[in-house]
């Protein structure tokens, strides 16, 4: 369960300008500091930094 959280928070953050408190409740956390505990341990970097380098490898595709 909680993979497919994290993969669709991850689709989220790449495909779309939702805050991350929004992501985070959509995908089914209560609270900010859960998801982004969660998200940290799943793949090392915070929500926001990973939806940063995301949008910084996508230019020049």
């Amino acid at each position: 369960m909680r993979r497919m959280r994290m993969i669709r928070a991850i689709e989220m953050l790449a495909e779309t300008n939702l805050p991350v408190t929004e992501i985070a409740l959509s995908v089914g956390y209560q609270s900010l500091s859960a998801f982004n505990a969660s998200f940290r341990s799943f793949t090392g970097q915070t929500p926001t930094a990973y939806r940063d380098g995301f949008k910084t490898s996508s230019f020049g595709r």
